[in-house]
């Protein structure tokens, strides 16, 4: 557990698990964050809404996606922990097998990795603000 200080916010705590898909990551995070009154952020769903959003572009798994193809992509979090993107919400539509493969290939990459960073980041600013 740590702090972390963004955009001249109040420090707030911060719990990161880290490990390989399937393992139960998500289950046990969002029980320890309901137990300890945490918001509960899954960088798992926040993949899975940008694997979305390229296959809704056209984006094909077997190849690298088009140079921008998610640049315009706005993910908010709600106080749920649902998602929106571009203003949808998203909730079973992040759990087809489709959606499981293209997040495989498409968290592997750099640019990827870094907007779905950014995203995190923004969403604790916004938390350490209210």
């Amino acid at each position: 557990m740590g702090s972390l200080e963004s955009m001249n916010a109040a420090a707030i705590d911060v719990i990161a698990l880290d490990g390989p898909g399937g393992v139960g990551k998500s289950t046990t995070a969002r029980g320890l964050a309901e137990r300890l009154g945490y918001f509960f952020l899954s960088s798992g769903q926040i993949y899975r809404a940008l694997a979305w959003c390229a296959l809704e572009r056209g984006w094909k798994p077997g190849g690298p996606p088009a140079a921008g193809l998610l640049d315009d992509v706005r993910i908010e979090v709600e106080a749920a922990g649902t998602l929106r993107v571009n203003g949808r919400s998203l909730g079973a539509e992040l759990r087809t097998d489709a959606i499981s493969q293209a997040t495989s290939v498409l968290s592997t990459l750099p640019e990827v990795r870094a907007l779905s960073n950014r995203v995190q980041r923004e969403t604790v600013a916004a938390l350490a603000r209210a």
